[in-house]
């Protein structure tokens, strides 16, 4: 790093393998060329110091303890971080060498948060391919104009810092992209800030993810609301199965590239909605419990 503060700063919140991170860190370098970048990798797992090495003064790794949710991760890089732009990734998401130097350029152009889709790199299996599809239709190119997943998004840190109390609150990103909207910023994804997404689990691993994620963001959601509206809704939640279903097969029909794919999947498709569906009863009836920080 030279003195002066970095064009970039990127949360990496490190919850997975040493792999992982080692090739997320690789495709973050090969996105250096020309920009002064700072990197902060929030360690969950205490390995993160062994993949950094001593020749990349670029990273930063920022401890962190084993309870910690990664949206608490985030917040921890947020008022560390020291460039204009602060983008969030994830320790498997790969980025394009032309990702950082676009990132900058969409906000200085005048946006205040931008972020991009993401295409799959663990193909493998089925299970990775269907858990991907169940989990990121919504995002894979072309996806220009929805809001931006949490795992590929970039803010002016001068507005983001407005939100902070919003991201200190331990929430997952739609609280704090909710909060921006209701002031009037939109958060937007852009074709030129697509990225890889590189996450490799057994089946059993995505079915309680799927499980632990859900149940996080409705006991979040419904976090303090009266009990007969926590009982309502996990009513309402018992008939998602059906309607998560459809809505993943919908959107991996209008990404006509993926179509291909969805005879194989609508079996791990149907068992995924379900388990999402569990989720939410649960943390609409009990809360969060321990859910948030176990996600990876």
């Amino acid at each position: 790093m030279t003195g002066r503060d970095p064009d970039l700063s990127v949360v990496v919140p490190f919850v997975n393998q040493p792999a992982d991170l080692a090739d997320c860190l690789a495709a973050l370098d090969a996105a250096r060329s020309e920009l002064e970048l700072e990197v902060l990798v929030v360690d969950r797992r205490g390995t993160a110091g062994a993949v950094v090495g001593a020749g990349a003064p670029w990273v930063r790794v920022l401890p962190a303890s084993g309870a910690d949710s990664i949206p608490e991760m985030r917040f921890r890089a947020f008022r560390e971080a020291r460039g204009a732009i602060v983008a969030v990734i994830e320790d498997h998401v790969i980025v394009p060498p032309t990702w950082a130097r676009a990132m900058i350029d969409a906000i200085e152009e005048g946006r205040d948060v931008v972020g991009g889709g993401l295409y799959n790199l663990a193909t493998s299996t089925l299970a990775d391919r269907a858990a991907f599809l169940g989990e990121y239709a919504p995002f894979l190119p072309p996806a220009d104009g929805v809001r931006p997943p949490g795992n590929n998004v970039g803010y002016r840190r001068a507005v983001l810092a407005r939100y902070l109390e919003v991201a200190a609150e331990g929430g997952w990103e739609n609280r704090l992209h909710g909060a921006l909207e209701r002031d009037g910023i939109t958060p937007v994804c852009l074709a030129e800030l697509a990225a890889g997404h590189k996450l490799h689990l057994s089946l059993w691993a995505y079915t309680s993810q799927r499980y632990l994620f859900s149940r996080s963001w409705a006991g979040i959601r419904h976090r303090g609301a009266p009990l007969a509206q926590r009982i309502a809704a996990g009513l309402a939640s018992m008939a998602l199965p059906p309607v998560l279903l459809w809505r993943m097969v919908s959107t991996v029909w209008r990404k006509s590239g993926h179509r291909r794919e969805l005879p194989r999947s609508l079996p791990l498709l149907a068992w995924f909605a379900t388990v999402g569906a569990v989720g939410e009863v649960a943390g609409c009836w009990f809360g969060p419990g321990d859910a948030t920080r176990r996600v990876q």
